[in-house]
């Protein structure tokens, strides 16, 4: 609920595999940055543990897609359709969608959170109070390939006693292109 509680990385810090992350442009003067990005590609089973009831910012920590439906369903119990001995998310996946605006300056954005589910895609709409609440809706959904470097939120179930893992895996793996149209960077 705190938009203003994010945690600077900083030129030495470093992110688990699978965390997500987001960059912001500074208030320099200059109109030239230089950011990079320095790790190797991962491999292998990757877990984050998860609190109940918080939003965390995750992301596809590997060099291939990965399918969407496949991770909720390893995120789920059995006996909510998934894989799971436990539900460790709320089965809704968030891509922030940036659609205008052009700024970054909080109070301009135009933009919201496409949502991924078992069941559906559905674009972003500029409804949040915080920004420029157009009310207008993205032309773009995300679709059930998550592309490479693609960060996205999850909410941890709100039954979880004590802590869940979040688990990514190699056999959520996939060859999939945007050009396919079955995956999309958001």
């Amino acid at each position: 609920g705190d938009i203003n509680a994010w945690t600077k990385i900083g030129d030495l810090g470093s992110l688990q595999a699978g965390q997500g992350y987001t960059m912001k442009g500074s208030n320099a003067s200059t109109s030239n940055q230089n950011y990079t990005f320095l790790g190797k590609p991962n491999n292998g089973d990757i877990n984050l543990t998860l609190s109940a009831n918080k939003n965390y910012l995750v992301g596809n920590p590997y060099p291939s897609a990965i399918d969407g439906i496949a991770f909720i369903n390893d995120n789920l119990s059995v006996g909510d359709g998934g894989n799971a001995s436990q539900s460790v998310i709320d089965g809704t996946l968030y891509f922030w969608d940036h659609f205008g605006g052009g700024t970054h300056y909080l109070k301009s954005y135009i933009g919201g959170y496409g949502l991924l589910t078992k069941l559906t895609s559905t674009p972003a709409v500029a409804t949040d109070t915080r920004i420029n609440n157009t009310g207008g809706t993205s032309t773009k959904s995300p679709k059930q390939y998550i592309p490479v470097g693609q960060g996205f939120f999850v909410v941890a179930n709100a039954n979880l006693t004590g802590s869940g893992t979040i688990a990514f895996k190699n056999s959520q793996r996939i060859f999939k292109t945007e050009a396919s149209g079955t995956s999309q960077f958001l």
